[in-house]
């Protein structure tokens, strides 16, 4: 219970910081993110494997229960998971024009064909 709260409130630092570097530019702290998202995510499945360790040990009739349980995980993981693919993408971006990106609207289209 109490380690939950403190994955929770590390994963409500980590957004800020998410918001901070997609407003500043900064793509270390996209980085930073990006490894906090997936050590988050790696722990949820750690509490989540034991919690259910304890509650169907001898009680078949917790399966239901254990099945939203793992439903519901496998969908927040899975949106984390692709989170961590678009948050990389736009680190990348960050870092090859080494700053912020220009304001919406003002993107220049390619000159060049492919």
């Amino acid at each position: 219970m109490i380690g939950d709260m403190v994955v929770d409130v590390m994963m409500i630092i980590l957004c800020v910081s998410l918001v901070v570097a997609a407003i500043k530019g900064n793509y270390l702290l996209c980085r930073i993110w990006m490894i906090g998202a997936i050590v988050y995510v790696t722990i949820i499945f750690i509490f989540t494997i034991i919690s259910s360790s304890f509650r169907a040990s001898n009680r078949p009739e917790t399966a239901h229960q254990l099945g939203h349980l793992w439903a519901g995980l496998a969908f927040e993981g899975g949106l984390l998971i692709y989170g961590v693919i678009l948050v990389n993408s736009f680190a990348e971006r960050l870092r090859e024009t080494e700053g912020s990106l220009p304001p919406y609207g003002q993107v220049r289209e390619p000159s060049g064909s492919i």
